[in-house]
């Protein structure tokens, strides 16, 4: 997925420095097959927890959100799906793998 608003040097900055102030922040392993019964049944299967644990998702959410805010309206319940139906990405699916059919652009 690449983002197609683009980011400016500023908006780089402030996702690193975001990024790197949540180091060493847990990984929510556990919530791995919670997120895939949320994608099938397409349910919200747990609540945040906060920048305590996150998942690959969230951080990509949390960073996005740093650059323009309000794209994520919860960046801490983020599925991989939600990444790919957003509207602000282009879906880079060579073998139509993620979207099948969903919106590739």
């Amino acid at each position: 997925l690449r983002d197609i608003r683009g980011f400016s040097t500023q908006q780089i900055e402030d996702m690193s420095k975001k990024m790197i102030s949540m180091a060493g922040i847990r990984y929510q392993y556990e919530a791995f097959f919670q997120w895939i019964g949320k994608i099938i049944l397409r349910k919200k299967m747990f609540h945040a927890t906060g920048e305590t644990e996150v998942n690959c998702s969230e951080l990509a959410a949390i960073a996005i959100n740093i650059a323009y805010p309000g794209t994520f309206k919860r960046p801490n319940e983020t599925s991989p799906m939600d990444h790919v139906i957003a509207s602000n990405y282009k879906v880079i699916d060579l073998n139509n793998m993620l979207t099948n059919g969903i919106h590739n652009k």
